[in-house]
């Protein structure tokens, strides 16, 4: 870091309090920062995760897979999920390269993202799923011109248990109870496309909190 005046703040996720302190840091020097966190969440019988990341695999994070990997164990994230954009993504090698097994798991998943296509519907987080190298997007669902209805169904048949999670509902072309044009008085959406064989659903995302 350059010379100069700096505000320095420790974290380790929501379950701890993040000190902050003001450090001077001159040229030529080496500068010890220290502080003690303090736990402000009791987490017993909880499992801290993150089901929605991204890194620069995608277009939504200037991450790299690695650092993704190192601030998920920094910030306190045991359970992991990899969800780019129509590609089944995998953070596995990185955590098992950095050591990191006893701290994290992670599990490869795919945001399915219908943007381009000519009905958008949404996005929806798809995990756990299995990377296949041989296909294209390492085997993420086909999508041009098919509903909601239809690619839920193909990843329900698909072996294992799996969760469908819809993400960030209510934001328009990318939120699936927009595009299914839900009626919160009757509770479904009105879409012939539509379906509620879903198992989690996205409440709070985004910057504009």
């Amino acid at each position: 870091l350059a010379a100069g005046k700096y505000r320095a703040t420790c974290s380790r996720g929501p379950e701890y309090d993040a000190p902050a302190q003001q450090i001077t840091l001159v040229a030529g020097e080496t500068t010890k920062l220290e502080c003690v966190l303090k736990r402000v969440v009791d987490t017993r019988g909880y499992v801290g995760t993150d089901f929605h990341q991204h890194t620069m695999l995608g277009a939504d994070a200037p991450v790299a897979k690695r650092d993704r990997v190192i601030s998920n164990a920094a910030e306190g994230v045991e359970v992991a999920v990899a969800t780019e954009h129509n590609v089944i993504a995998d953070l596995g090698p990185f955590v098992r390269e950095l050591d990191l097994t006893k701290e994290l798991v992670a599990l490869p998943g795919n945001e399915v993202t219908t943007d381009a296509c000519r009905r958008p519907w949404g996005h929806a987080n798809v995990f756990p799923l299995v990377p296949d190298a041989s296909k294209p997007r390492n085997g993420a669902f086909e999508l041009r011109d098919r509903t909601a209805k239809e690619i839920l169904l193909e990843a329900r048949a698909l072996p294992g248990p799996l969760l469908i999670q819809i993400n960030h509902p209510r934001t328009g072309i990318t939120g699936y109870f927009d595009q299914m044009k839900f009626d919160p008085a009757k509770g479904e959406g009105t879409d012939p496309g539509y379906t509620t064989d879903f198992d989690a659903l996205e409440v709070w995302n985004g910057r504009n909190v």
